[in-house]
């Protein structure tokens, strides 16, 4: 699909070539990443920022050994980057098994760092002299270049000793205008896409059943993938129960599960069916239920079991099984036998893997893949690779292999492919081998995430480029054609160009000649007729299939007019020029209300020698004036009553807080210190209710606002100080923004008790916050009345800055 094959051939392995993965704990001890750590060892150097646990009131507890097996996620990206399970094993290899590894640990077991942390595992990365750092990581939703983190990638990236490359991100559910940190970060950042992988892969872990004592026969089970954010595990040897008796059907678990003669540690046998997987499991889990095998209601492989249980539930081990394990077990608990299975709960034995063809989606792009643009307008994505349905490695312990998705497996493969050009052509900087990486990619069509077939492209806005073609790539390099442009933004219609160029050199000691010609991708509508917001592409956020409403937004026929100032270009050995491209969108005015996304690609075709090849570089632009659309949506915007650990569950599960009711009386208290991320137990897990802020955005923004009215008349005081509220990196619409007050003022003050309201406004999209107009989205909460209770403490300025939680993209 990508050619890495053909670079295979070529016995090309990355060998030479020094990758810092900068992620969570990575299991180094498993056989296919080297089985070691340090000098001799493919993992040759690493660091350890963090520790097991940093969440407040713990610290971190940094150390010069990076091994971690709690999660699944460094060892997952580390696989698809350089594993080698050799033959005599399963034989699974890395994209580039031959690279030097360096490994910085920057998550703990909870998933949890800071900013700070991150960019402080890139700087010594990049003091190390490494030649490209693998970042599969997100920073939340922070769209603009400002953010520290994408501030440094883009500056390092602009040096060019060391590459970085990052994700795109997995937000596709929700349309247009998706970005967060680090892809939000502006033209030297290259972010990495994803497309589904060709083949659906299975692993198999080995079990044996047990037959009133005495051994009858092996199976092997599909353990299931994320349970309340958790690898399934097992005990060494369990009893096997059916919900129902001895029989089974497939509506058992869809309804309040009898715990009443199911012993804990029994493992629950039931068949798919009848409801979702998740209220199976949940009703299980509610009933106290620890371990379950669900069997397939169809003939064929045992299932991919993915499911997040809500809050509060779990269970320990859940996997799937296929229909004909399952009618044997269920066939020898009728006749009464006692049956036990062992699991291999250490997970000694050799997982099965297996692989059928993708027919489905299979090469296609992932459509959680974020779409642009970016807070400044910028395309997000630089290339597309395989990020969905990921087979690689995982902990010894958690089985050593496993699927999963997103653009973090996306990035490691492009790591990867640019290790082994690099050792094909060490000479040339990592950068100047993604920039052809980049003009060397394909296209894709458009995916709406079932079997449908489009005959239109995919907008650049989420797939940039294409698909990566490592041996078109290696072509490229060999023809020494060079360029520094990879893709055009052309903004919107009030702050745009009309006319960008690309420039071409060509380094061969012959003359190259193109055919220059332009390929228009599908426009799209990217706001909703009525509420003006931009159009989700899925129904919901796990959903993988493109809504109706989408569907219909995406619109072939609109394009710009675009134009080149050559259409046939002839470069002599060492000549280079530039090729102007220019845009006019005055075709797509009339739809300027719902503001459409036109782009598509410039193609420069060579013919005239034995290195014949072909260029794209992606353009995109805004064809509607960003500063007139709405930024706040008045539907989720409001006060509410909650409790921090209210807040923090809300702003985890991307809840909906209540609003309050008019009249609602606060009773806060003088006699506590500020909150302090660090030693939070007082403040976090309390009774203690606070107003605490819902801000739903429709677009992004570099500024909230939240200030508080006294009914009645009186001038208005901001309630936050400016660190927060026009924060570096601005504030996301994808994620719904959570702020807590406790009644005090940004000079550490606390207002007077009284009956208030508090009125949140916006800062407009492109507006300039040195202009009230550009403030004029606003919401005026419900009133309500400020009590207080308890003597003041005299304290200096409060910190609201509070911790920065950094996930990586699952």
């Amino acid at each position: 699909m990508t050619g890495v094959d053909k670079l295979h051939a070529r016995n090309l392995t990355g060998k030479g070539v020094r990758v810092a993965i900068v992620d969570g704990g990575l299991d180094y001890l498993h056989p296919a990443l080297g089985a070691g750590f340090g000098p001799g060892y493919r993992v040759e150097y690493g660091w350890d920022f963090v520790g097991d646990n940093v969440k407040p009131p713990n610290k971190a507890q940094p150390d010069n050994d990076p091994f971690g097996d709690c999660s699944n996620h460094a060892t997952h990206t580390a696989g698809i980057l350089f594993a080698n399970d050799g033959e005599g094993n399963t034989g699974f290899k890395g994209v580039a098994p031959g690279v030097t590894v360096e490994h910085y640990r920057v998550f703990d077991c909870n998933g949890m760092s800071t900013g700070n942390v991150v960019v402080d595992a890139v700087n010594k990365a990049y003091e190390r002299g490494v030649d490209i750092i693998n970042l599969s990581l997100g920073s939340g939703s922070r769209p603009f270049s400002d953010d520290p983190l994408s501030t440094l990638v883009s500056r390092i990236n602009r040096e060019g000793k060391t590459f970085i490359v990052t994700v795109s991100g997995n937000s596709g559910h929700a349309g247009t205008f998706g970005a967060a940190a680090p892809e939000g970060g502006g033209d030297d950042l290259f972010g990495v896409g994803s497309v589904d992988a060709a083949y659906k892969y299975s692993v198999y872990q080995p079990a044996t059943i047990i037959v009133d004592g005495a051994f009858s026969k092996d199976l092997s089970y599909n353990p299931e993938t994320w349970t309340a954010h958790r690898r399934s595990e097992f005990p060494a040897r369990v009893e096997v129960l059916a919900l129902s008796g001895n029989s089974t059907s497939d509506s058992d678990g869809c309804t309040g599960v009898n715990n009443s003669r199911l012993p804990r540690d029994a493992l629950v046998l039931l068949q798919r069916g009848g409801c979702t997987l998740k209220t199976k499991m949940e009703n299980l889990a509610r009933a106290g239920v620890k371990y379950t095998l669900i069997y397939n209601n169809v003939d064929g492989p045992a299932f991919d079991l993915e499911v997040r249980l809500d809050e509060g539930l779990q269970i320990e081990g859940a996997a799937s099984l296929t229909k004909a394990d399952g009618e044997d077990l269920l066939s020898l608990l009728a006749k009464g036998h006692k049956v036990e299975v062992e699991m291999d709960s250490n997970f000694t034995r050799q997982p099965i893997l297996s692989s059928t063809p993708n027919t489905k989606t299979g090469g296609k792009v992932s459509t959680f893949t974020t779409w642009g643009p970016s807070g400044e307008g910028k395309l997000l994505t630089s290339v597309l690779a395989p990020g969905g349905g990921i087979l690689s490695t995982f902990p010894r312990k958690n089985g050593g292999f496993g699927i999963q998705s997103g653009s973090s497996m996306a990035v490691p493969y492009v790591a990867g492919v640019l290790a082994l050009l690099g050792e094909a052509h060490p000479d040339v900087p990592i950068k100047q081998l993604a920039s052809v990486l980049a003009m060397t990619a394909r296209p894709l069509k458009f995916n709406d995430g079932t079997n449908r077939s489009y005959e239109f492209l995919s907008s650049p806005w989420q797939q940039g480029s294409g698909l990566i073609d490592a041996s078109a790539a290696l072509a490229v390099l060999n023809s020494g054609v060079k360029t520094s442009t990879t893709r055009l933004a052309f903004n919107d219609t009030e702050f745009g160009q009309k006319t960008l160029s690309l420039h071409l050199r060509n380094e061969i000691p012959a003359r190259i000649t193109y055919d220059i010609s332009v390929a228009q991708g599908p426009g799209l509508l990217a706001l909703n007729e009525t509420t003006r917001a931009p159009v989700p592409f899925a129904a919901a956020v796990r959903a993988a299939e493109a809504a109706a409403e989408f569907l219909a937004t995406v619109r072939p026929d609109l394009q710009a007019n675009v134009t080149t100032s050559l259409n046939r270009l002839v470069l002599d050995p060492g000549q280079e020029t530039d090729i102007e491209v220019t845009v006019d969108t005055t075709s797509l005015g009339p739809l300027e209300q719902r503001c459409p996304l036109y782009g598509g690609w410039v193609h420069l075709t060579s013919s005239s020698g034995p290195n014949d090849h072909s260029l794209s570089i992606p353009y995109a632009g805004i064809g509607c004036r960003i500063k007139y659309n709405e930024v706040l949506d008045p539907a989720f915007t409001y006060l509410s009553s909650a409790t921090r650990n209210d807040v923090e569950t809300a702003r985890f599960w991307n809840r909906k807080l209540e609003p309050i009711d008019q009249g609602h009386v606060f009773k806060l208290h003088k006699d506590r210190r500020p909150f302090d991320p660090a030693n939070p137990d007082k403040e976090r897990f309390s009774s203690e209710t606070l107003p605490a802020l819902q801000i739903q955005l429709q677009m992004d923004t570099r500024g909230i606002r939240a200030e508080l009215l006294p009914v009645g008349g009186g001038k208005p005081v901001e309630i936050f100080p400016p660190e927060i509220g026009s924060r570096v990196g601005g504030w996301g619409r994808v994620e719904t923004v959570h702020l807590v007050w406790d009644g005090r003022l940004p000079n550490g003050s606390f207002t007077d008790s009284g009956n208030y309201v508090v009125r949140i406004r916006t800062l407009r999209l492109f507006g300039d916050e040195r202009k009230e107009a550009d403030w004029r989205d606003e919401v005026i909460s419900s009133k309500f009345r400020l009590e207080y209770e308890g003597q003041l403490i005299n304290i200096d300025s409060p910190d609201h800055a509070g911790l920065i939680e950094i996930l990586p993209c699952f």
